[in-house]
């Protein structure tokens, strides 16, 4: 004969059920989370990308890109690419880790990137947690420091000369750095 369940055997079996619930749910948000990030980069369309258009004596040619390269858009926001060069002597492209955080998620992606003339391209797009997607980006110099230029689908060639004018005659690079990824290894070549 089974016997009458007691109040507490009650509130153990729902205290379980309820915390095996929301563990459920906190990886079924995650899960979520990443299928709208990939569903953004699949969606991505290079052909309605505009051009960035830099001065030639702002392009940065053929110096290495290896090494940490971080774009700040406020507190809590901010992405990085780690650049990792290819060995000497070979026709290997860079290895490149991409991540993106902000204060509620987080996402990183493994890419390969080419780089000739000034222009990085990477194998897929990449899209920022709560910012553009986009696949290829543009080395230049400002001051005695080297950016990385996304080149995404918004036009924002204006904000970016006004960026540039501030971080070059006032010092001013907060402005740049939310627009921009900037070398944060210690080299400024």
């Amino acid at each position: 004969m089974l016997k009458k369940p007691r109040g507490l055997h009650v509130f153990v079996v729902l205290a379980t059920v309820a915390i095996l619930s929301l563990l459920a749910w906190d990886q079924y948000g995650r899960w979520q989370a990443r299928r709208r990030h990939e569903i953004r980069i699949n969606a991505f369309d290079e052909s309605k990308v505009p051009p960035v258009v830099l001065p030639a004596n702002r392009i940065v040619k053929n110096e290495p890109l290896a090494g940490r390269w971080v774009r700040t858009v406020g507190r809590g926001f901010n992405s990085v690419l780690v650049f990792e060069a290819p060995v000497e002597g070979t026709a290997r492209p860079y290895r490149v880790e991409f991540s993106t955080h902000t204060s509620t998620s987080s996402h990183r992606n493994r890419r390969t990137a080419e780089y000739s003339d000034g222009q990085v391209t990477l194998d897929r797009p990449v899209a920022e947690t709560s910012g553009p997607v986009y696949r290829r980006l543009h080395c230049a110099r400002v001051g005695n420091k080297r950016i990385l230029i996304p080149e995404t689908r918004s036009d924002k060639t204006a904000e970016l000369r006004a960026a540039i004018r501030g971080a070059e005659k006032d010092g001013e690079w907060r402005d740049l750095e939310a627009l921009t990824y900037i070398r944060q290894d210690g080299e400024s070549r």
